[in-house]
């Protein structure tokens, strides 16, 4: 039991970000000269600088060009602790989103999750029309079918017409 706790704090103490982007690591590679980055940051850090490591300096291999970072494979070990430790909730948490992503996925998720609120114009309009539609439409159930054929198709020409 002590074993593990030592272990937990030895995980604590290590540095979970890149010293390019300061994020969580993210798809990270490890350099010849034993350092860790993101794969685009390291990509990147190189295509505008000279092919060096951005930590200790060290010239990298003329074997070491972008076009062979691209092909590494990223530090799965190093890519999961990172996501374990440094994960957040969306920001829609309250609401009822329970997704944990790293900062650098936040975009994408917010772009995708369910209980975003989207702002629409014609929200508040169609809301309103649709619930018009939902009582006209109860009440000509009950006058028979050609009654309801015609109030449907007379509420969506309405609600349609709105709609730009």
């Amino acid at each position: 039991m002590e074993n593990q706790n030592l272990n937990n704090d030895i995980i604590n103490e290590i540095d979970l970000t890149c010293i390019i982007c300061r994020d969580p690591y993210y798809h990270p590679i490890l350099t010849p000269c034993g350092h860790h980055f993101c794969k685009e940051c390291i990509i990147n850090h190189i295509r505008i600088n000279t092919p060096n490591c951005p930590q200790c300096k060290t010239l990298f291999d003329k074997f070491y060009t972008i076009s062979y970072i691209k092909t590494l494979k990223h530090d799965y070990f190093l890519a999961n602790l990172s996501r374990s430790k440094l994960s957040q909730y969306c920001k829609n948490k309250d609401k009822g989103c329970e997704m944990k992503y790293l900062p650098q996925e936040e975009d994408i998720h917010i772009k995708l999750c369910k209980y975003e609120e989207i702002n629409c114009k014609n929200y508040f309009k169609l809301h309103k029309e649709l619930i018009i539609f939902f009582i006209s439409l109860k009440s000509s159930i009950f006058k028979g079918p050609i009654n309801f054929l015609i109030t449907m198709k007379s509420l969506f020409i309405k609600i349609l017409s709105g709609i730009p």
